[in-house]
């Protein structure tokens, strides 16, 4: 297997840890695909949010920002950079990183539930559920839609 296959595969690994709530697994994961390739972007974004769902911020954000400094272009990055600046409540920024992802055409749904938390955050109650009602469009069954 290849190393670019190799670190594909522990991604995948951490990104089922981090569904199933085992955050320690998933970091584990994400600090192997790096050891492997440390200027692997998503690597850095998977390895954001898996400090994320640990509840180390500071982390996570150190992970966003390298992942961005890494590729710039990535709308998983901004993705990542946008639930780490949601998490430190700076929600400007984390609205405009959102936009990015949102703007892209992506249908990821977490990316609209995690804009309508922003937006909800910002007071911006309506705006909030016409991104959810564009979830449930996309997939029904999300749960946290």
């Amino acid at each position: 297997m290849t190393e670019d296959r190799q670190v594909q595969v522990l991604l995948e690994q951490a990104g089922t840890q981090r569904r199933l709530g085992n955050w320690r697994g998933a970091i584990d994961l994400c600090q192997r695909a790096l050891a492997l390739d440390p200027d692997h972007a998503h690597a850095h974004a998977a390895l954001s949010f898996s400090l994320l769902g640990a509840k180390r911020v500071s982390g996570a954000a150190i992970e966003a920002r390298l992942a961005l400094g890494l590729d710039g272009n990535d709308t998983y990055c901004h993705y990542a950079m946008a639930a780490v600046l949601q998490a430190e409540r700076k929600l400007a920024d984390a609205w405009t990183h959102c936009m990015i992802v949102l703007e892209s055409d992506n249908q990821d749904v977490d990316v609209r539930v995690l804009g309508a938390r922003i937006r909800h955050l910002r007071g911006e109650r309506k705006e909030a559920l016409e991104l959810l009602r564009e979830a449930l469009e996309i997939e029904p069954s999300h749960v946290d839609t």
